[in-house]
């Protein structure tokens, strides 16, 4: 591709070249109220070709401007359907947890059934005894 836009150039330069040398009368030419006196064709067609080059420069600078603008939007479109996607399944990761969680403690609650006790107290777990090193309040003992 650039091998033929190179052979292109280079045939569009030696075209140029031969018309602004084989036209060498004047002409009269007259473009938005300025006037040009004596300007060979030759010369008139290189003013046609700045024209056209400029035009054309301009017309890249939209095209590419056109472009950046739509791949930052494809790149934020992609952006945002990700983080939809991550936070569809972090809701999920999330209602999972929580269920799992639900479980866990529903057959950790003790049911009625099951009377729980903690060591050295309810029936049958004698009489607490007391020794001098006991406290009642922090930094005081028992006398």
């Amino acid at each position: 591709m650039v091998a033929v836009g190179l052979v292109l150039l280079v045939l569009a330069g030696l075209v140029a070249t031969g018309i602004v040398l084989s036209n060498g009368e004047s002409v009269d030419a007259e473009a938005f109220g300025v006037s040009l006196d004596n300007v060979s064709v030759g010369g008139l067609f290189l003013i046609g070709m700045v024209v056209g080059i400029v035009a054309m420069l301009g017309l890249g600078l939209m095209l590419l401007g056109a472009a950046r603008r739509r791949a930052k939007r494809v790149a934020v479109k992609r952006e945002v359907r990700d983080v939809r996607g991550e936070r569809e399944s972090l809701a999920e990761e999330n209602a999972r947890l929580q269920a799992e969680l639900e479980r866990s403690a529903a057959t950790a609650a003790p049911t009625a059934s099951t009377p729980t006790t903690e060591p050295g107290v309810g029936p049958g777990a004698g009489p607490a005894t007391r020794s001098d090193t006991d406290t009642d309040a922090p930094g005081r003992h028992r006398a």
